[in-house]
């Protein structure tokens, strides 16, 4: 099996963060991050994946298990209204927490 690179840099340093749920099925798609430049994307397609704290469940399921970095963020903050700089920090704390919970609408 040919290991994944990152459709942005072509490097192989990459971490794979999680198999995110696809909402109302069994199906799952691979998140990975490229560590070169903190950035998410598909292992199926190779698209960018969306800010990860969007697909996170657990601060409307659970927010007691939601990082307080995070639940304290929103709402606050809108998406639009984020600095690139937040969005990373967020998709950071998102993709390394072990309370995550990834679900992708169809």
């Amino acid at each position: 099996m040919e290991k994944i690179t990152c459709p942005f840099c072509f490097d192989k340093n990459i971490e794979h963060i999680s198999d995110v749920r696809i909402e109302g099925t069994d199906k799952t798609r691979p998140l990975y991050r490229c560590n070169n430049f903190e950035s998410y994307f598909w292992g199926d397609t190779e698209e960018k994946a969306p800010m990860l704290s969007n697909l996170c469940k657990t601060r409307w399921l659970k927010p007691e298990k939601c990082s307080e970095d995070i639940y304290i963020f929103f709402p606050q903050h809108e998406f639009a209204g984020s600095t690139l700089g937040e969005t990373k920090e967020l998709d950071l704390i998102c993709s390394n927490c072990p309370n995550k919970n990834f679900i992708l609408k169809k």
